[in-house]
């Protein structure tokens, strides 16, 4: 049975260009593994032979290391391609980011609807430097109280100027969907003279939205691929919104005096744009540049159309509606003005709230359709697509009804 894949938030489903590119680099190292070294990864295949690209055609669009970190400055709106730094794991990212904030800032405004574990990591660098962070609760407000993008902005805005802040770590877009009005609350910001420091996570923004971040006013914004660009392996990202932040960003880097901060992937980037690897270093899996890079090519092409595209995910709202009606599940709806691809809904079943989230998922799974789960019965759709096809729609209904 096919399923409707509705969890892109979590894991998006790898674009054919990052597959093609996957599938090159597994038939390189059987074939000819000599090829996979050094000069490849900093040049790019430009020097292959004609036949040699027709036998791996994903690495026709493979330009070196450099090329993929232009892309990603070009996508955030950055100058320099050395503003942006690559790692095996964001969260190595968010931990040198938040490290160099809390060097600049004594104390940081979060809220209660970041990423738990990169909340974790900024508390807990917060600790070490002897910093503070404050948490301001809007989560309730947004979905209970029909708060706006304008209230919210104000109300973070307030949180900051009462508390005496003078940085600030907020996502573009939150795991459970909320879009919040980063632009608007900087600009409210800006006259005070107070703000610092801002570290963005743009991972559920970052082709989901038109402008994943509001780059030249955040000194660094953290993303990853295998979400909404659909790169299939992970990847993470860190672009810097000056090349002072840049440079104070490598230099916590080139410490030796920081072995909680290594990341094998983001070493061996420094070491090929510096034309100094290490022969003793560890053995890395370089193969994410290659998908990372075939979908960025593929989004590219994809990218004018993605104001359009997010306006239809938005129009999901009411497809759900209708799928979910005479059942006992509920929109967990936020102003339109807070939308963003992440639909949340919820049951009114006692029964469903006392059932656990993994049972819930799996018996929603088995009438064929895939989505994230929650306690108390809430469950996560996200999907870069429209949802208003007539299969989509049956799908969805049977499968509400079913296990209503």
């Amino acid at each position: 049975m096919s399923v409707l894949y509705l969890d892109t938030a979590r894991l998006g489903r790898t674009c054919a260009a990052a597959s093609q590119a996957q599938l090159d680099v597994n038939r390189l190292l059987v074939d000819d593994p000599s090829l996979y070294c050094e000069k490849l990864f900093r040049d790019g295949a430009g020097i292959w032979p004609e036949e040699l690209i027709a036998q791996y055609p994903s690495f026709a669009q493979w330009h070196g290391l450099r090329s993929l970190q232009r892309q990603f400055a070009q996508r955030f709106s950055v100058v320099d391609p050395e503003s942006v730094f690559l790692a095996s794991r964001s969260i190595q990212l968010v931990r040198i980011a938040a490290r160099l904030m809390f060097r600049t800032c004594r104390h940081v405004l979060t809220c209660d609807m970041n990423w738990p574990h990169w909340q974790h990591v900024v508390a807990d660098e917060a600790a070490r430097s002897g910093q503070r962070i404050s948490v301001e609760e809007v989560h309730s407000a947004v979905f209970e109280h029909g708060l706006t993008s304008e209230s919210l902005a104000e109300k973070l805005a307030t949180a900051f100027l009462n508390r005496e802040c003078d940085g600030i770590f907020l996502p573009t877009v939150t795991n459970l969907g909320v879009r919040l009005p980063l632009l608007e609350l900087l600009a409210r910001l800006k006259p005070s003279g107070r703000l610092r420091f801002v570290l963005v996570d743009a991972a559920q923004s970052f082709c989901q939205l038109p402008e994943p971040s509001p780059t030249n006013c955040v000194d660094v914004t953290i993303t990853g691929c295998h979400k909404w660009l659909g790169g299939g392996n992970p990847l993470g990202v860190a672009i810097c919104g000056s090349s002072i932040v840049a440079e104070q960003f490598r230099h916590i880097l080139d410490s030796n005096h920081n072995p909680e901060l290594e990341d094998a992937l983001m070493k061996f980037c420094l070491q090929i744009g510096g034309n100094s690897v290490n022969r003793y270093m560890e053995t890395v899996n370089v193969a994410p540049f290659f998908t990372a890079n075939a979908a960025l090519k593929e989004d590219r092409t994809n990218r004018r159309n993605l104001r359009e595209q997010f306006e239809r995910r938005q129009g999901n709202v009411e497809t759900l509606r209708q799928a979910m009606s005479g059942t006992p599940w509920n929109l967990m709806d936020v102003d339109e003005s807070l939308r963003s691809g992440i639909l949340l809904l919820q049951s009114q079943s006692p029964l469903h709230r006392e059932t656990d989230c993994q049972t819930l998922a799996e018996r929603f799974r088995n009438h064929g359709v895939a989505f994230s789960s929650y306690p108390q019965a809430i469950i996560r759709i996200s999907t870069p697509n429209s949802l208003a096809s007539s299969h989509s729609r049956n799908v969805m209904k049977r499968a509400f009804h079913c296990v209503a």
